[in-house]
């Protein structure tokens, strides 16, 4: 996500990441999903299920 910024409606602007980084970056821990995008960082989805996230989940601009 280098170089990225977070536009109005949540999405990152300027990534080159697509739905299937984000899905092979995720995973569950209880009740969360976790994106894990190594020395990036994390994002936790506080009471999402993984199973329930689809690619228009997401906003890549």
């Amino acid at each position: 996500m280098t170089d990225s910024s977070r536009n109005s409606t949540g999405g990152i602007a300027g990534s080159s990441l697509a739905s299937a980084h984000v899905e092979a970056a995720a995973s569950q821990s209880g009740g969360n999903t976790v994106l894990d995008f190594g020395s990036l960082g994390t994002v936790t989805l506080t009471d999402v299920a993984l199973t329930k996230l689809v690619a228009h989940d997401f906003v890549f601009g």
